[in-house]
């Protein structure tokens, strides 16, 4: 079962850092991909070629206890072309949630790091 938690437009201020807290993951999922929209906002990571901002998330197999680095990733502006000199409106991270997949003792927990300029973002965090 795929589930998709929309991320609203919002704009995140220069220098913000965010923690989210340790959440368990439901039994059954495997993999989760963010994508954020770089084309949104009055300060949209298109239009801002100096901003940068960073997501990390961790991954706990006993409940919270430990916690493993499982992804991270910088974002930054610019407007980024594909090989054909196509404009990519979406950037994305994805990984494998590890351990057992019928395990109640998952968790998974993140931060966020914005850099030297305001940014707007929206986007999505799909779990299947």
């Amino acid at each position: 079962m795929s589930t998709s938690i929309p991320i609203p437009l919002t704009t995140l201020f220069a220098n913000l850092v965010l923690s989210v807290p340790g959440t368990p993951i439901p039994t059954g999922l495997t993999d989760m991909v963010l994508a954020i929209n770089r084309n949104v906002g009055t300060n949209s990571l298109d239009s801002e070629p100096t901003a940068t901002f960073t997501l990390t998330a961790e991954i706990s197999l006993d409940g919270g206890a430990t916690w493993d680095g499982l992804i991270s990733g910088t974002f930054v502006g610019g407007v980024f072309r594909d090989l054909k000199g196509n404009i990519l409106e979406v950037s994305a991270l994805e990984t494998s949630l590890y351990g057992d997949p019928q395990s109640t003792l998952r968790q998974i927990r993140g931060s966020f790091a914005n850099g030297p300029v305001a940014v707007s973002i929206s986007g999505s965090l799909t779990v299947s």
